[in-house]
């Protein structure tokens, strides 16, 4: 799914998989799409905060001033430069950004 809704023409582009016994659907065709999933709220973090180690998704959280702990996190697709986190942190929750890898010894 496109990160934003194209101004001019108020669309989004969206892939998907769809069966298509009949040949109906074609490539850039435009269509209504009701998405029926339940919707929540998750916190959203830039994706460069996230490490990967030992087939875990890692981010250092805020505990106090100048002092952070690892927390494990599930996160969902990226969309942009952003991931949503779907368990792992609250919202409201301070991570690190930039420069996580410096902390993972400590």
């Amino acid at each position: 799914m496109a990160d934003s809704v194209d101004a001019q023409t108020r669309t989004l582009k969206v892939w998907a998989e769809l069966a298509n016994a009949y040949g109906k659907l074609r490539p850039e065709m435009f269509g209504e799409v009701r998405h029926i999933e339940s919707y929540h709220q998750v916190p959203v973090i830039p994706a460069r905060s996230v490490i990967q180690t030992q087939g875990k998704s890692v981010v250092y959280r805020e505990t106090g001033p100048g002092r952070f702990e690892q927390a494990v996190v599930e996160i969902g697709r990226r969309s942009g430069e952003m991931v949503p986190v779907t368990s792992g942190l609250n919202a409201g929750d301070r991570v690190v950004v930039d420069g996580a890898m410096l902390l993972r010894g400590y």
